[in-house]
């Protein structure tokens, strides 16, 4: 097997139990992407950024889109892990699904370098063990209840 479909394949049989039927790698284009969600599945992955620069300091994090607080558009970006309070996010074309890139773990599949982001005191629910993310209470992905950030 090259080196290069074994993270792909690792990362598959990681989120099999949570697909329900398989895995498709690399159809959405990325290096090392993660699979696909089967069928029209809402992605909860998704965390959207301000775009408005260093110089700002309205430091908004939304799951959905829309302009923040100093009427900059928000960045559209996905998480690749949860630790602690932090969420890591890559924050390359949408739509993307890639993971840690294995030889390199400050960067992304796509060779993006990842951003943290600290969901403390912004309102969203998350669980570290499947990356989701939401805005209300509730059950995620892998079947444990969501937990916000304090």
């Amino acid at each position: 097997m090259k080196k290069k479909t074994l993270p792909a394949l690792l990362t598959c049989l990681l989120w099999l139990p949570l697909l329900n039927g398989g895995c498709a790698m690399h159809r959405d284009g990325c290096k090392h992407g993660a699979c696909p969600l089967p069928g029209n599945q809402t992605r909860t992955d998704i965390l959207y950024t301000p775009s408005c620069g260093t110089q700002c300091s309205c430091n908004q994090l939304s799951v959905t889109q829309h302009k923040c607080a100093c009427d900059s558009a928000m960045q559209w970006a996905h998480v690749v892990r949860i630790e602690g309070n932090e969420a890591l996010i890559c924050t390359t074309k949408e739509g993307c699904r890639c993971a840690i890139d294995p030889a390199d773990s400050a960067k992304c599949g796509c060779g993006m370098p990842l951003t943290r982001v600290n969901l403390k005191e912004t309102g969203i629910y998350f669980c570290p063990s499947c990356n989701t993310v939401a805005s209300a209470p509730g059950t995620c992905n892998c079947g444990k209840n969501l937990r916000k950030a304090e």
